[in-house]
């Protein structure tokens, strides 16, 4: 511009390039802050996203984690300067860190590698969490690093576990019943049974999942049957309790008795059933059994020794002879109705009213089949005899009524009190024997463990009374063996040999201890 051999043409045009410069420099200038700002606002927008994300979120660079969102730092427990400041595997459960660092290092050398997997890590607190990790190489400031997002699947983990357990705890009940369990159409097609089809009835699965059920029912139980199902669909509500035959494989009838419940689809319409049978042919056979045994139960109950009476309602309608003579009477029109309180004393040994215990009694044997326990009992003749009382609860005419027998105990009590009084004796004898004394039974445990004893060995019978395993060997040896006393219940060579002198007289054995 200060070249004056130039015109004024040149200065306006070397002008209007420079113009043209100048505004492409501020337009470049505009672009960049644009671009800088654009770029400003994208990192704002995916910090934002990474520090509000539900998931955790790491960038990992060779073997320490670059960055941590804090949703990471509350999966660890750790802040992000400790997150930082470690290397990553130190966060891993121990089982898991080569398996982790491996796929790790791999990716990072461009192995194609299933990016989705699961592992655990240990928190600041020292719990064990599962966690769901996905994995992609990234560039990071200028070198290649993983993005990894993690999720916590602790509860979900636990909550397939508790599935499983729940699963196969349910498949071995099915597998292992002794009962049938099944499922059916509603027009009776078998879609499932359970192994123990063929444990009770012999057929293979197979010749039975997909035929209808019908073929296997006696004749002259399918109504019964085909009604059950129809009552199911018809209510929509469980049914049990029908009882029909079956036939095995071998050609035989079984008893069964089943219970079901009808399947619905989401709108309620019954789109088959699902069952349990149970083998009750014993007990059908038991039953028929006890019909035909009537005349013989007759009389057994007239000509046994012990006492036999019928019980219905709480009050006798029926004895034997022998419960006459228990009960000091003939006839027995004085037994009948009367209460098995009525024929005892107002109370029982144990200080319990007899009327109250002999409803609770009848109870037991009512709920739980049977019931055995002792009784006083006061005849016509005012005579108290102890009896061993078995009440039974029996089906007859269509009633439960409560068989008893009694049988006459009061010698065997009379001679169990003298043994008592025999042992109590001896106890005393044995306590104040001045020499040392103590005594075993069969079984090798200390009964008896005398003052003498006590004083010798500094133990107290307590510590003592009722130890085995040659424990009262330790105060005179140190240590568990047999002595003196165990070679008098069983003889043993060997251990005789170690006494200097041993001699047996009888029952009775002598011997000098070591």
């Amino acid at each position: 511009m200060n070249d004056p051999a130039k015109t004024n043409q040149e200065l306006i045009e070397e002008i209007s390039i420079l113009k043209q410069k100048i505004g492409e420099l501020e337009r470049g200038e505009s672009e960049s802050s644009r671009t800088e700002e654009a770029l400003r606002r994208s990192e704002e927008k995916y910090r934002h996203l990474f520090e509000s994300a539900g998931e955790g979120i790491l960038i990992a660079q060779g073997e320490r984690i670059q960055y941590a969102n804090p949703a990471l730092e509350k999966i660890l427990g750790h802040s992000q300067d400790i997150i930082t400041a470690r290397p990553f595997i130190s966060f891993i459960h121990p089982e898991d860190r080569s398996m982790v660092l491996e796929r790790h290092l791999k990716r990072m050398k461009g192995e194609v590698l299933e990016t989705d997997y699961p592992f655990r890590i240990v928190t600041a607190e020292g719990n064990e969490k599962w966690l769901q990790i996905n994995s992609r190489v990234i560039a990071w400031d200028g070198s290649p690093a993983s993005l990894s997002f993690v999720v916590d699947i602790t509860e979900r983990r636990r909550a397939g576990e508790v599935l499983r357990e729940r699963e196969e705890k349910y498949r071995l009940l099915i597998e292992n019943s002794h009962d049938i369990i099944y499922t059916l159409t509603p027009d009776g097609i078998f879609t499932f049974v359970s192994p123990g089809w063929t444990v009770l009835l012999g057929h293979p699965i197979d010749q039975v999942v997909g035929k209808p059920f019908r073929p296997f029912v006696h004749p002259d139980d399918l109504g019964r049957c085909e009604a059950f199902l129809r009552k199911s669909i018809e209510t929509g509500q469980r049914q049990t309790g029908v009882e029909y035959r079956v036939q095995h494989a071998d050609g035989s009838w079984r008893w069964h008795t089943t219970n079901s419940v009808p399947l619905k689809d989401e709108t309620g319409n019954v789109i088959g059933f699902e069952g349990i049978a149970s083998d009750i042919t014993e007990r059908k056979q038991m039953e028929e059994s006890l019909k035909e045994s009537e005349e013989v139960f007759r009389l057994l109950f007239e000509e046994s020794a012990d006492a036999h009476l019928l019980i219905d309602g709480g009050r006798y309608i029926d004895c034997n002879e022998a419960a006459l003579r228990i009960a000091g009477c003939t006839d027995k029109s004085m037994l009948m109705c009367l209460t098995p309180a009525d024929m005892a004393p107002e109370r029982q040994p144990d200080g319990e009213l007899s009327s109250e215990k002999a409803t609770r009694m009848i109870e037991i044997a009512t709920n739980e089949g049977s019931n055995r326990f002792e009784w006083v009992n006061r005849g016509f003749d005012g005579v108290e005899r102890y009896l061993e009382v078995m009440l039974t609860s029996i089906p007859m005419k269509g009633r439960k009524l409560t068989h008893t027998i009694s049988r006459d105990i009061t010698e065997q009590k009379r001679v169990d009190n003298e043994m008592r009084e025999s042992r109590r004796r001896l106890s005393d004898i044995i306590e104040f024997l001045p020499d040392a004394t103590l005594v075993i039974d069969k079984d090798g445990k200390v009964i008896a463990w005398n003052r003498a004893v006590e004083i010798m060995t500094g133990i107290k019978k307590e510590d003592m009374i009722g130890k085995g395993n040659n424990e009262y060997s330790l105060p005179f040896y140190g240590d568990r063996r047999a002595i003196l006393i165990d070679l008098a219940l069983h003889p043993d060579k060997e251990t005789e040999k170690l006494y200097t002198a041993i001699q047996r007289v009888g029952d009775i054995l002598f011997g000098e201890s070591f």
